[in-house]
């Protein structure tokens, strides 16, 4: 029974080991360039590297993460208005709504909400 259970676990620590495998370094460059493209505004420069590198736009900016910032606000950050723009799209929309009724008289209410459009 015991080495069943150690079996078992030490089959589980590797899978998730492999789970969590940092990214291969080629995946890492890729998205070093994408990122450097959000320090300019030049959208030849962003197309070339985002058609040279076949990045799929509704899966990686929604979740690049570049200096601690989402690509699109890390591109407004840095002046790059018109790249942005082209991403905008691509960025995740939230929505939180607080139910009114069930709230005290004297709490404050608050309505959050992000939007790409």
């Amino acid at each position: 029974m015991n080495k069943v259970l150690v079996a078992t676990t030490f089959a589980l620590s590797a899978l998730s080991c492999n789970a969590f495998a940092a990214m291969d370094s080629k995946m890492e460059q890729t998205l070093v360039e994408v990122c450097q493209t959000g320090l300019s505004d030049d959208l030849h420069q962003f197309r070339t590297t985002i058609t040279h590198h076949h990045i799929n736009k509704k899966q990686v900016f929604p979740k690049l993460v570049c200096n601690g910032q989402n690509f699109y606000q890390f591109a407004k950050s840095n002046g790059a208005d018109r790249i942005a723009a082209k991403v905008r799209s691509y960025m995740s929309h939230q929505v939180s709504i607080t139910d009114l009724a069930s709230a005290d008289k004297d709490e404050q209410l608050s309505v959050t909400f992000s939007t790409a459009k």
